[in-house]
């Protein structure tokens, strides 16, 4: 899933339609070779100094090996009681950040 603030990039050229938005990324992947097992990622364009500063939920963490972004293992999510509610607060907690961080410059 992405969100669009409605930002754009000011380094980029507007007409590039791949890095002339700012955006979060809210993913899922099967795993990589960066980190061989299923997990939940957030990631940000251009990333926002304070955005990995964020207080992120127990078993939530920000990675910057290989890429810079929240990541949550399914096998923690899959650990927790109500692992529908807790991505959902993972969700919301950054992109409560996103929102602030990625909104400075158009407010």
């Amino acid at each position: 899933m992405l969100w669009l603030p409605g930002a754009k990039v000011s380094e980029q050229d507007p007409a590039d339609e791949e890095h002339a938005d700012k955006q979060m990324n809210f993913g899922f992947t099967l795993g990589d070779e960066g980190i061989p097992e299923p997990y939940f990622y957030v990631t940000a364009y251009p990333l926002p100094e304070a955005l990995p500063h964020t207080r992120l939920p127990l078993g939530t963490v920000w990675r910057t090996e290989g890429f810079s972004g929240a990541v949550l293992s399914y096998r923690t999510l899959t650990g927790i009681s109500d692992p529908g509610a807790y991505l959902l607060e993972v969700w919301r907690v950054l992109l409560s950040a996103g929102r602030e961080h990625m909104l400075d410059d158009i407010r």
